[in-house]
C-alpha cells in the first residue's frame, strides 16, 4: 500500500510529514521527502521538505499491511500556517527481484520499498564482474558473501559499483543503515545489477 498526502493550501510552501503506526501505537515509517522515507527515530533530524526540482508537493510511504490488522496515519504539519490536506491511499505491486532467484548473466533492475527491505540474489553460478547502478536518494549497498558464515562481505556502493562476483555465492541489496526506503521509481529506490565479462576499471 502507498499513502499519499497532498498539500491542498500551502502547496510547495507545505512542510508535511506522515507518520504511520500499527495497532499498538509503534511508529512504522515516517515520511521524510517525495521520493524516499524512513523509520523513526533515525530520520527524525533529516529536513522535512521535499527534495530535488518537482512540482509534487506531497510525502508519501510504502507499507505492508498484514489482513486483519489496523494501521493509524497521522499528518503532522511543520508549516506557520495552517493547511488543507488530499490524503490517498493505492494498492501496487512491488518490485518482484531479489527473492533469492538465481542471478547468473545479464541485468535485473529491484527496488528497495519498504524500510528494513534485503534483496537477495542467489549468485553461486555467476561469473564474471557484478557491477552496481544507483543515483537516487538513499544509501544502497549491494553486499557479496562467500557464504552463509561469511562476517565480511564485500560492499559494492554507487562509489565502488564494480567487483568480481566470484566466490561469492550471496547477494544482498539493501539500505546501509536498514533506516530508509524509496519507491520503484527513476530517482528513487529502483537499482540495477549487471553481469558482464568486462573487468572492472
Amino acid at each position: 500500500m502507498e499513502v499519499a498526502a497532498v498539500s491542498a493550501g500551502l502547496e510547495l510552501s507545505a512542510r508535511l510529514r506522515l507518520v504511520l503506526l500499527d495497532e499498538r501505537g509503534v511508529v512504522q515509517a515516517v515520511s521524510v521527502a517525495r521520493n524516499w522515507f524512513g523509520a523513526y527515530p533515525e530520520v527524525a533530524p533529516l529536513g522535512l521538505r521535499p527534495q530535488g526540482i518537482t512540482t509534487d508537493p506531497g510525502v508519501r510511504l510504502n507499507f505492508r499491511g498484514q489482513a486483519g490488522q489496523a494501521y493509524h496515519l497521522r499528518v503532522e504539519n511543520y508549516a506557520l500556517a495552517e493547511d488543507r490536506v488530499n490524503l490517498s491511499a493505492t494498492g501496487f505491486v512491488p518490485n518482484p527481484s531479489g527473492k533469492g532467484e538465481a542471478l547468473t548473466s545479464g541485468s535485473v533492475q529491484g527496488a528497495i520499498e519498504f524500510v528494513g527491505e534485503f534483496d537477495r540474489y542467489d549468485v553461486s553460478g555467476a561469473g564474471g564482474y557484478l557491477r552496481f547502478v544507483y543515483a537516487g536518494p538513499l544509501d544502497l549497498v549491494a553486499l557479496l558473501y562467500n557464504g552463509p558464515d561469511d562476517l565480511y562481505p564485500r560492499a559494492l556502493d554507487p562509489v565502488r559499483n564494480c567487483a568480481p562476483v566470484s566466490p561469492a555465492t550471496l547477494l544482498v541489496v539493501r539500505d546501509r543503515g536498514l533506516a530508509r526506503a524509496g519507491f520503484d521509481e527513476e530517482g528513487s529506490g529502483r537499482y540495477t545489477l549487471e553481469l558482464s565479462s568486462t573487468p572492472c576499471p
